[in-house]
């Protein structure tokens, strides 16, 4: 071997040596000039550490949308399909993916909700309670905080107008809705409205256990928005009150579903953005007031970022900002160039072309979560972990429970961004450095810098590491 070549062999192995030193001290390496360092991207405040909140959607479980937890008065023959079993799998290989919050639905098409005669709620059925102490155990047991969505689809379509539209027929030869609006080609970008629409649609009827939703009158009647915060919001956010497992409040999935116009559903059919937004408000009061340390915010979907950053959301309440985006680019706009008064994370992302491709999927998600770490964001949920079986495009599982290209990508994102997915102290330094080596014969020097200290390592011949630490001068 030459001489030159063995002190290349040399200076590699050293360099070698010292990068594992490095890796065993804990630090971050960030090699990528164009990278945003922590301290300039927004973080959000939960259980005292600052969090990039990095996780999945699981909406319902097992597919069976608006009885998962608890019963649903609209078709109460469906019964209940909470797996407690099935669940734990769930938390488990989410985990596993690298996932540290998950996103859950509970009321979604008013399931779990008591009725009083003029159809407003009453309160909560004891099984819906029974089932969601047993999946706030299961939150703690695997240390996977729960961002409670609570509500969607709330205008439905109106008993009068479906009553138009075709008679109700006592049938539905389907396992779960789920397998109906899979059959349907469904995507869940869809509101209970239009769900119903492209039923009768498709079948020429509406199967008996398919209603309008009896959450309608709450944008209607404030004696029935006070009937839903008096005994259904109050009462759940009481009974979990200061739980640290519950992340934070979603008022609502994607209010634009239910609102009319070119900034809502693109219908003339729903309510105008002054009644939505005083039902947004009036519910985040109530929170605070119950629980005043827990975080709200509501999802804002069907725009992207765009009523975020037009201040449709602003001046409610709400503790961050929640968007959901649907791009095959990954494209985001900077978090900068919202202009908003508080921290704003991605609570829906995802592939927007509705095929199963894999490559299109992990190229879509991967972009989407390299740009919400980049570009200023305060966190993302991936849409959705969903269940062995799910044909949904947007699943993460195979039919058969095998991880599909882009859980690898999630894993793999959380292990390089571990101290902020994973939450640390507020003002906690990292280590933000590059080591570039230069020629010459050992000793080997590199020099970084941390927040506050400067730190010096030394690569003597005999392979000692030698370091010198001082308080930093400015």
């Amino acid at each position: 071997m030459s001489c030159g070549a063995k002190y290349r062999a040399m200076l590699l192995r050293k360099i070698g040596i010292l990068g594992m030193v490095l890796f065993l001290l804990g630090l971050t390496v960030h090699c990528n000039k164009n990278s945003t360092s922590p301290q300039a991207m927004n973080r959000i405040l939960f259980q005292d550490k600052e969090y990039f909140v990095f996780g999945t959607n699981l909406p319902w479980l097992d597919g069976q949308f608006d009885h998962d937890i608890g019963p649903n008065s609209q078709h109460p023959e469906w019964g209940v399909a909470y797996d407690r079993e099935h669940l734990k799998a769930y938390f488990l290989d989410m985990k596993a993916m690298g996932a540290h919050f998950v996103r859950i639905w509970l009321w979604e098409n008013a399931e779990g909700l008591l009725f009083d005669d003029n159809g407003r709620v009453s309160g909560v059925h004891e099984i819906m309670w029974e089932n969601l102490d047993d999946l706030m155990a299961l939150a703690e047991e695997f240390d996977l905080p729960v961002y409670w969505c609570l509500i969607s689809g709330l205008a439905g379509i109106g008993e009068e107008r479906l009553q138009r539209i075709a008679p109700v027929k006592d049938i539905f030869p389907w396992q779960n809705i789920g397998q109906l609006e899979t059959l349907l080609n469904h995507t869940h970008k869809l509101s209970c409205k239009e769900r119903l629409l492209s039923i009768q649609k498709n079948l020429g009827f509406i199967p008996s256990g398919i209603r309008s939703t009896p959450l309608a009158n709450l944008m209607a009647s404030a004696e029935a928005r006070q009937a839903y915060i008096e005994n259904a919001l109050v009462p759940f956010i009481s009974r979990y009150s200061g739980n640290p497992h519950i992340f934070a409040i979603d008022i609502m999935n994607e209010p634009e579903a239910d609102v009319a116009g070119p900034r809502g559903n693109w219908s003339d059919e729903g309510i105008d953005w002054d009644s939505m937004r005083t039902f947004i408000a009036q519910c985040t009061a109530a929170v605070h007031s119950t629980d005043p340390s827990r975080l709200v915010s509501c999802g804002s979907g069907w725009h992207n970022e765009e009523n975020v950053r037009d201040g449709y959301y602003r001046g409610l309440g709400l503790d961050f900002y929640d968007i959901h985006v649907y791009r095959d680019d990954g494209w985001l706009p900077s978090s900068s160039s919202l202009n908003l008064d508080k921290p704003c994370l991605i609570g829906e992302f995802g592939q927007r072309t509705d095929i199963w491709d894999d490559t299109l999927q992990n190229t879509a998600d991967t972009q989407l979560m390299n740009n919400a770490w980049d570009l200023g964001y305060a966190g993302c949920l991936v849409w959705d972990y969903n269940y062995p079986g799910a044909v949904e495009v947007h699943t993460l599982l195979y039919p058969d429970g095998q991880w599909r290209p882009v859980c690898y990508s999630l894993k793999e994102f959380d292990l390089i961004h571990a101290q902020d997915t994973q939450g640390k102290p507020p003002g906690t330094s990292i280590a933000y450095f590059t080591f570039q080596p230069y020629p010459g014969f050992s000793p080997l020097q590199a020099r970084f810098f941390r927040t506050d200290k400067r730190r010096t390592l030394f690569l003597g011949e005999d392979g000692d590491i030698i370091t010198s630490e001082e308080e930093k001068d400015g």
